[in-house]
């Protein structure tokens, strides 16, 4: 599942406007940096951040993330059973 956190934003109505504009079709929320700290560090926007199963972070990226970066960690990360520890999400690299 995919969430989305707006964290720059002055008018929510505007940044609606914009969500449906873009035909988005994953939930939208709005965030702050205190809401941003509970995920982990968010030191620029965008940051994707990927959970297991266990809702326990697996994955994290700085800066934009393809589709192809998103599906190859998906299944590396299945094949391998999950090596990372808990709490401690890798880094993705760009591909």
């Amino acid at each position: 599942m995919v969430i989305g956190i707006v964290m720059d934003y002055r008018d929510p109505k505007t940044v609606l406007k914009f969500v449906d504009s873009l035909a988005i079709s994953y939930p939208i929320v709005f965030g702050s940096k205190s809401v941003a700290a509970q995920v982990g560090p968010v030191s620029m926007l965008p940051t994707t951040y990927l959970f297991n199963p266990a809702g326990r972070p697996a994955a994290y990226k700085v800066g934009i993330i393809s589709r192809k970066s998103l599906e190859d960690f998906m299944r590396d990360y299945s094949a391998s059973g999950a090596k990372n520890p808990p709490g401690e999400p890798i880094q993705l690299r760009s591909r």
